[in-house]
């Protein structure tokens, strides 16, 4: 997909499961509600794929697009959860705060112990997401 040629039709990339095209409409600067439409139609189409780009959408400057990344990521669900594990060792502490949080509303139990130990990373962001992670984990089991 080239961007010299206008806005990317994120509909039409959806209908043809254009996994790569959607994945590079992600990073489409010009328009944040392209963006945003990219990340839903990734959730929803639920390719593997996607879950790095969208880790990394996480991070994104526009809240609404983090916000629809986390949404995505746990639409996709247990694909997910592997690499959203492996992002709690990110070497940014947002990335690390952000997969905190969506393994925490995706819920798997595998998520745990990574969770806990990111309650003693050094940032402090991290931790405290870690601990609402750990949290929200533990009333959906009924254990709050």
């Amino acid at each position: 997909m080239v961007y010299g040629f206008g806005t990317p039709n994120v509909q039409k990339m959806r209908e043809r499961l254009d996994i790569e095209g959607l994945i590079k409409t992600l990073g489409y600067e010009k328009d944040c509600d392209v963006r945003r439409k990219a990340a839903n139609a990734l959730g929803k189409i639920g390719d593997s794929r996607a879950v790095g780009p969208l880790i990394r959408a996480l991070n994104d400057s526009d809240s609404r697009i983090r916000s629809w990344a986390a949404t995505s990521l746990f639409k996709i669900g247990e694909p997910a959860i592997e690499p959203l594990i492996k992002a709690l060792n990110d070497s940014e502490s947002e990335v690390r705060s952000a997969a905190a949080k969506a393994l925490g509303d995706i819920g798997d139990y595998r998520a745990m112990k990574p969770l806990t130990k990111a309650l003693d990373d050094t940032c402090v962001d991290v931790g405290t997401s870690a601990k609402e992670a750990l949290h929200k984990m533990s009333m959906s089991r009924g254990c709050g």
